[in-house]
């Protein structure tokens, strides 16, 4: 497991702890996303489902994101 640390103010930021699971998931999510005519991956079968901020999914953060494809 890891974290990522995302600044959201300048006094305040998000720690999110990624084990392996959530992070192979994303990236799952990723490729199939990025297939035309694909069924993507069904976010309820998900390691991050349910994990949101209000009514967004944190793995949809673009901070996250760009992390995440940063270590790819």
């Amino acid at each position: 497991m890891r974290d990522i640390t995302i600044p959201l103010t300048s006094q305040a930021e998000l720690l999110v702890h990624v084990t392996e699971e959530i992070e192979k998931d994303y990236r799952d999510c990723a490729a199939k996303a990025g297939v035309i005519g694909g069924d993507g991956k069904d976010c309820e079968t998900c390691s991050w489902w349910g994990q949101d901020i209000g009514c967004e999914g944190i793995c949809q953060l673009p901070e996250l994101e760009k992390l995440l494809e940063e270590d790819a």
